[in-house]
C-alpha cells in the first residue's frame, strides 16, 4: 500500500511575494527568449508586470489601499503566475528531487523511487511507501513553501496514515484515490435539492437538455478514471466507480433540469423524455466496455432518480426499457449500436 497526504496552499494568491515574483518571471522570460520565434522586449514585460503589481488599488470602507503583497484573483494572469512562483518553489526548495517528472523512472539517488509529489495549481499530492517516508516529503515540502512565504492550510490536510480496519482514500482533485493508487469517482449523495444553479435565470427546456448533454461530453477525468490502468482485473474498483458514475449522472439531472419553468410539461412528454433518456443511457454506454459495468451505471442511475419517482417516472420508463428508445428508428448507427449494449447484456430484460 501507499501512504497519502494532501496539502493546500492557504491563501496562495494574497501571499506571493512581489520582489521573489519579479525575480521569477526575469528568469522565465531569459529562457524564453532561447526558445521564441517571435522577438519581444524582455525589459517591458518586466516593467508591465511591475506595473500591474505596485497600481493595485482596493477601496475598502471608503479608504484607498495600495496592494503591496499578493496578486489579485480575478486577474487573467494571475493563476499563470501564481504557476510560474510556485514551479520555482517546487524547482529550488528540499523536496525538488520528489517532484514528479514524466521521464524519470526512479530517483538519481537510489535504485528505486519511493516517494513523488504531484501539484496542480495550490493543491499538493505527496505519494510515499511508508509513514516515515511521507513525513520526510511533507516537512522537505513545508520548508520550500516557508522560503517562498507561503504556508500550509492545516484545515484541508487529509492523510491516510492513521491506522484502520477500513482503507481511507484522499480526496484530490474531485477523485478518490485510495492506498493501491486506485482512482475512484466521488461518492454523489441524491438527497433534498439545497441550491439551485441558475437561480433568477430559467432555462428553457432545450437549453437544459443542451447544457447536460455538453457537460457529460467534456467531462474529461471519466474516461480516465474508468479505463484506468488495472480497472479490467480489479473487478471492485470498476464496480464502484460504475455505481459512482450513475449517481453523479442523477445528480446533474437534477441539477440541469430543475430549473427549467417547463419541465413538469416537458417530463411528461414522451418524446421530450425519450430525448433526455437518450442522451443519458448513450453517455453511460459510451464509457463501458463491460456490459455488466453498463448496466451497473445504468441502475444506480435509476436507484437515484426514483427517491422522485412522481416526477420522472415517465423517465424512469424509457431508463428501465430502453427498447422503447430503439424502437423510434430514428437514431444513427452508431447510436443504436452503443443503446444496444443495454440491450444484449446478460440478464437484461
Amino acid at each position: 500500500r501507499f501512504f497519502l497526504l494532501r496539502v493546500d496552499v492557504a491563501d496562495c494568491f494574497n501571499n506571493i511575494d512581489h520582489t521573489l515574483l519579479l525575480e521569477v518571471f526575469r528568469k522565465t522570460v531569459k529562457t524564453a527568449m532561447d526558445f521564441s520565434t517571435m522577438p519581444f522586449c524582455p525589459e517591458l514585460l518586466i516593467s508591465e508586470l511591475s506595473s500591474f503589481l505596485s497600481c493595485y488599488i482596493i477601496k475598502l470602507g471608503g479608504q484607498y489601499f495600495m496592494q503591496t503583497k499578493g496578486i489579485p484573483q480575478g486577474a487573467c494572469v494571475s493563476v499563470d503566475l501564481a504557476n510560474l512562483y510556485l514551479a520555482r518553489s517546487d524547482q529550488s526548495g528540499p523536496a525538488k528531487a520528489y517532484f514528479w517528472r514524466s521521464k524519470r523512472k526512479a530517483a538519481t539517488h537510489a535504485g528505486r523511487l519511493d516517494a513523488t509529489i504531484l501539484r496542480f495549481h495550490d493543491d499538493y499530492l505527496c505519494i510515499a511507501t511508508s509513514k516515515e517516508r511521507l513525513l520526510l516529503v511533507r516537512n522537505a515540502l513545508f520548508d520550500g513553501l516557508h522560503k517562498f512565504g507561503l504556508r500550509s492550510n492545516a484545515s484541508k490536510e487529509t492523510s491516510n496514515i492513521e491506522e484502520s480496519d477500513d482503507p481511507i482514500a484522499v480526496d484530490w482533485l474531485g477523485l478518490e484515490i485510495t492506498p493501491n493508487l486506485d482512482f475512484l469517482l466521488p461518492t454523489v449523495i441524491c438527497g433534498p435539492r439545497t441550491f439551485d444553479r441558475f437561480s433568477g435565470y430559467p432555462l428553457s427546456w432545450r437549453d437544459c437538455l443542451w447544457r447536460l448533454s455538453r457537460y457529460l461530453r467534456s467531462y474529461d477525468y471519466f474516461p480516465l478514471v474508468i479505463n484506468q490502468l488495472g480497472a479490467a482485473v480489479n473487478c471492485s474498483v470498476a464496480e464502484v466507480n460504475a455505481r459512482r458514475l450513475g449517481q453523479h449522472t442523477a445528480r446533474l439531472v437534477i441539477f440541469y433540469v430543475w430549473p427549467c419553468p417547463e419541465r413538469h410539461a416537458c417530463l411528461a412528454s414522451v418524446r421530450r423524455v425519450r430525448r433526455l433518456a437518450e442522451i443519458l443511457l448513450y453517455r453511460l454506454a459510451a464509457l463501458f466496455d463491460r456490459h455488466s459495468l453498463v448496466l451497473l451505471s445504468r441502475d444506480s442511475l435509476v436507484q437515484c432518480l426514483h427517491q422522485r419517482r412522481s416526477e420522472f417516472r415517465l423517465l424512469l420508463r424509457f431508463l428501465c426499457d430502453p427498447s422503447l428508445i430503439l424502437r423510434s428508428g430514428k437514431l444513427p448507427p452508431s447510436k443504436t449500436n452503443l443503446l444496444q449494449k443495454f440491450m444484449d447484456a446478460p440478464g437484461n430484460n
